[in-house]
């Protein structure tokens, strides 16, 4: 019987809440993951949640901080990312949009109310009242090959983009998944978040009685063989 973790969620959000709802998701999935503030060896796992929070309480990647992700994403990774400045403001945004197929057009203000998700997309159907932190909300859209997912049914600015380039899978908001406030199916933190984890490969490796877990060998990084 074999063990190991999916995901990990680093939060270096000074004001957390997308973290924790995040992995009571995961909880509530039976999916395995680590939680951190500090940045952590993605290479250990399928795939990362980072939440970078929103001005005045962001956190914004370092240049090293950028490359790691970026090699993370190069190997093959998945990564799921938000944040209010961090697309449009950063000046470490130019390392790592290009792989997450993000235009950061505008640096936003404070009028994202309410979230609805683009037809044909993993998101077609939802509309999320949006309670969370509400500052420089950055405007986005996608690169060529990407999708936008979602956007601000006030402005129709985009604010959620998808990204599969062939050799590794994004998903990046701009507002914090922790400050959507759930409806009526599939308008859900919980379905969001698992076509988010369908996106990403990333399957439930729960083990219960005699059963034998088989493993892919694409969770292993770096791959010994």
């Amino acid at each position: 019987v074999l063990d190991a973790i999916d995901c990990v969620i680093w939060e270096p959000d000074p004001t957390p809440s997308s973290g924790a709802a995040i992995g009571d998701i995961l909880d509530a999935l039976d999916i395995s993951y680590d939680y951190t503030t500090s940045i952590p060896n993605f290479g250990e796992y399928s795939a990362a949640f980072i939440c970078l929070g929103i001005y005045s309480q962001n956190y914004s990647l370092s240049t090293a901080q950028a490359n790691a992700v970026v090699s993370y994403l190069s190997s093959g990774g998945s990564v799921y990312m938000e944040g209010g400045d961090c697309w449009a403001y950063d000046s470490a945004r130019t390392i790592y949009n290009p792989h997450f197929g993000i235009n950061g057009t505008q640096d936003g203000s404070g009028d994202l109310y309410t979230v609805e998700g683009l037809a044909g997309t993993m998101c077609e159907g939802m509309s999320f009242a949006y309670a969370g932190p509400n500052s420089y909300i950055d405007h986005i859209e996608p690169l060529t090959g990407a999708t936008k997912i979602l956007r601000n049914s006030g402005d129709q600015a985009g604010c959620g983009v998808s990204y599969d380039n062939g050799t590794h899978r994004t998903v990046g908001f701009s507002f914090e998944f922790g400050g959507l406030t759930d409806g009526a199916s599939p308008s859900m933190k919980a379905e969001l978040l698992e076509d988010i984890l369908d996106f990403f490969g990333v399957t439930d490796t729960g083990v219960e009685g005699d059963q034998v877990l088989a493993f892919r060998l694409d969770q292993n990084r770096p791959n010994p063989f």
